[in-house]
């Protein structure tokens, strides 16, 4: 019998949608453990496998993005969640066939999902994360960033597929470490909305009693919270955390100090150093945020 072999192929799919959402999603397909897109209305795919009726429920880029998505991605492929401004986000690999799912936050169309029904489960890797495509060899970095592309097939090149996939592998800890600036807004957004969800993850006990939006920097924590003990805890979020976050987070307690007991913590994807030095000196409790809590 002949075994016909599909080759693997490398996919970047942007993890939000400007015209719809504020806040990426990048964090919350990590977390549900899936790649999607939208244009849910066009229903499941699976139940109209020639697609003819797209262009009557979807206009656009939609007919092509969810003809790519369904058909051509495969299990074993490689992704790269997009997160604009030149940043990858994850790197994964698809672990499943099409789904069209509503329930889990990634599908869900409320307040606290982003409504992307057409999912793929994908197994993503701890690093790279949140790095530059400029990061990456020239002749793959400048196929990616094409404004009005939800899902682009990326040629490898003379790396070939398995040659890509091992530079990304061999230099996962440069990559995520190459100190370019992170956008903050979109992974403060992402942390906070992990945070609403898992904050005893931070700290057992731990619950959120306010959370704080549509107001200027330095004027209110994103998050009031009460620990185990009933203390007032004072949260603050950043992509990256530096000696001016510990002012702030500092600044904060200060406003909150005739109640007794009351913390302050900081939750960052990334410290800088001089930033643990005086979280440590000050009385700052430090974590990192990637998609678990670390204390520093």
């Amino acid at each position: 019998m002949n075994v016909i072999l599909m080759s693997r192929k490398i996919w970047a799919i942007i993890t939000y949608d400007e015209r719809q959402w504020r806040e990426d999603a990048a964090e919350t397909w990590k977390e549900d453990g899936v790649a999607a897109i939208g244009w849910s209305r066009a229903g499941d795919l699976r139940k109209n496998k020639n697609l003819h009726h797209l262009s009557q429920k979807v206009g656009g880029r939609g007919p092509s993005s969810l003809k790519a998505f369904f058909k051509e991605v495969r299990k074993n492929d490689l992704v790269l969640a997009y997160a604009g401004d030149n940043i990858i986000a994850y790197v994964g690999e698809v672990d499943g066939p099409y789904k069209y799912e509503r329930k889990n936050k990634v599908g869900r169309n409320t307040d606290d999902g982003f409504g992307y029904a057409h999912q793929r489960r994908v197994k993503w890797w701890s690093s790279p994360h949140y790095f530059s495509r400029r990061k990456l060899p020239m002749e793959i970095a400048q196929q990616l960033g094409i404004t009005g592309c939800t899902i682009k097939e990326i040629d490898p090149g003379t790396y070939g597929f398995e040659g890509f996939r091992n530079f990304l592998e061999s230099n996962a800890e440069t990559l995520s470490d190459s100190g370019f600036e992170i956008n903050e807004d979109t992974v403060k957004a992402g942390i906070r909305k992990y945070l609403r969800t898992y904050a005893d993850m931070l700290e057992n006990g731990l619950k959120i009693t306010n959370a704080e939006s549509g107001v200027p920097d330095r004027m209110r924590p994103d998050f009031k919270a009460r620990d185990a003990n009933g203390n007032l805890v004072l949260i603050e979020c950043k992509g990256t955390a530096d000696e001016d976050a510990v002012w702030q987070a500092i600044e904060y307690r200060n406003k909150f100090k005739k109640e007794k007991g009351t913390r302050a913590l900081l939750v960052a994807f990334k410290t800088t150093n001089a930033c643990r030095k005086l979280a440590h000196q000050h009385d700052v409790e430090l974590f990192e945020c990637d998609l678990t809590f670390s204390r520093v």
